[in-house]
């Protein structure tokens, strides 16, 4: 009766069991061992902020749980360098971290926090205890070292990203005046009206079809400052900002990086 099934559960030994027996896909929408929805997301909101991951300083401070696991393997896929910061007891898979390395990605684990933050791109965290956990006093006063705070992020990229798997413990693994990204993202619909007045208004003008890799290569190929600043400004038959003034910069920008990385850049 159904086409798609995303199923959250504990083991994944219960999600292959799963698969098996399904007719349709199945998508791990989380299980003790992998959150890979979770990091997809996460990612998503990284490169519609700030461009490609590929090749930035990803921290993760806390445990090794399962988002922590899927970042490892994402490090590899998407080629982003990762750093656990966390306690020795609970370090990550070591086969998980040869895994990431053979693939291309630079893993790093420390217990510095100058280490661990210097000029990092985006800085992770999560809670210490997880939801089906019962209560631990010893594992959080194991990791109370590990929590995000003002002066660790201060050691972090100025145009840095801050993310939380939530819901966060504010307090615990971070401290109250640090702000998820999530309350500072553009709002997707302003981010799809971007698009629609960029793409579908200024399309009857010759403006490049969102996914059409051919078209979008040579404007891509001249780099994502002058492609914003073309669309802001106009160029040609594309009237700047696709006709609609009331777009801000920000939004503009937001929506080329969209398009252009669904056509094929990584911007």
């Amino acid at each position: 009766y159904v086409d798609l099934v995303m199923l959250r559960t504990f083991d994944e030994k219960i999600l292959f069991e799963f698969c098996e027996h399904s007719a349709v896909p199945v998508i791990n929408g989380l299980t003790d061992q992998n959150h890979p929805c979770q990091v997809l997301a996460d990612i998503f909101t990284y490169e519609e902020k700030r461009g490609s991951i590929s090749g930035k300083k990803v921290t993760w401070a806390g445990d090794s749980n399962n988002v922590c696991n899927s970042y490892l393997e994402a490090a590899g896929k998407f080629g982003f360098n990762f750093c656990f910061y966390g306690p020795q007891g609970c370090l990550p898979d070591r086969s998980l971290i040869e895994s990431a390395e053979e693939c291309g990605g630079k893993i790093l684990v420390t217990e510095d926090p100058e280490e661990a933050f210097y000029n990092a791109d985006l800085v992770v965290t999560d809670t210490w205890v997880s939801m089906h956990e019962i209560e631990k006093k010893q594992k959080r006063e194991l990791f109370s070292a590990f929590q995000v705070t003002s002066k660790k992020m201060s050691l972090a990229k100025k145009d840095s990203i801050f993310l939380h798997c939530l819901p966060a413990h504010r307090g615990e693994e971070v401290t109250d005046e640090i702000k998820a990204e999530s309350s500072n993202t553009i709002p997707a619909d302003k981010i799809v009206k971007a698009n629609c007045a960029m793409c579908h208004n200024s399309g009857l003008m010759g403006a490049p079809k969102i996914g059409d890799v051919g078209q979008w290569a040579p404007r891509i190929a001249q780099g994502k400052e002058t492609l914003i600043s073309n669309a802001i400004k106009g160029i040609r038959m594309m009237p700047a900002k696709g006709g609609n003034a009331k777009l801000t910069d920000e939004e503009v920008a937001a929506a080329v990086i969209n398009m252009a990385n669904a056509s094929g850049g990584k911007l």
